[in-house]
């Protein structure tokens, strides 16, 4: 399991391909918008990127896919790692938790430290045979993952929770409303029950289909997986 210090800042994690980066002008938006949030000063994005692409070159992966991380505390410490990153060869089995995510929080839809909650969420799972955990918020609305956003279909509609139920902003989340046609909208906990097909999206996930929710099997969209890793692989670099 990926250790996160405590510490209160905010954090990016990109995948990067044979050392390159993917979608990181995507990644710098959202951590420069957290960064006003929580009020962190953190480089500008020339100093950033030059920094970022040197830590790669001198930290290079011996597999073709890594896991770059970067972290912005507010005392102005910036943590860098990079690490081997082995991509899903099967589908994921989800699960959900009663642990709400706050909506109305005012760090909502902030990638922010400390992760140990997640991370704790995501123990558990694996722990019980379960790749990812289904979060709901307040209002009994399906939010995220533990790390992840959720693209599920429907009856014959792909739908994902909007912004207002508390869920991160993912980078694979917006390409996938940029590049297909699926509705935002508050989805409550009882529509689970109708559920045909889910995706787990994620910067180093890309979208991994899953297999189960519980005891609530699922079918494997083989059309969405295979345009949607077509997307990712042809609109990596940006």
């Amino acid at each position: 399991m990926t250790i996160f210090p405590d510490g209160r800042g905010l954090f990016e994690t990109l995948k990067t391909i044979n050392g390159c980066p993917q979608f990181l002008n995507l990644h710098f938006q959202r951590v420069f918008n957290g960064a006003r949030v929580l009020n962190i000063g953190i480089p500008n994005v020339a100093q950033l990127k030059k920094s970022l692409l040197e830590f790669i070159e001198m930290n290079q992966v011996q597999t073709s896919a890594g896991r770059l991380r970067i972290e912005f505390y507010d005392d102005g410490t910036i943590n860098l790692s990079h690490s081997p990153y082995e991509p899903w060869t099967s589908p994921a089995a989800l699960t959900t938790t009663g642990l709400r995510v706050n909506e109305k929080s005012t760090i909502s839809g902030v990638k922010s430290l400390p992760y140990r909650e997640n991370m704790e969420l995501i123990k558990r799972a694996n722990e019980s045979g379960f790749d990812e955990v289904i979060r709901f918020n307040t209002r009994n609305h399906v939010c995220e993952g533990a790390t992840s956003n959720l693209l599920l279909k429907i009856h014959g509609k792909w739908v994902t929770p909007n912004l207002a139920s508390g869920c991160l902003p993912g980078i694979t989340r917006a390409l996938c409303l940029r590049w297909f046609e699926i509705q935002e909208r508050s989805i409550h906990r009882d529509e689970l029950a109708d559920v045909e097909s889910v995706f787990i999206l994620s910067s180093l996930r890309g979208l991994q289909p899953a297999i189960s929710i519980g005891p609530h099997e699922l079918v494997i969209d083989s059309v969405m997986t295979t345009q949607g890793q077509a997307r990712m692989q042809a609109h990596s670099i940006d």
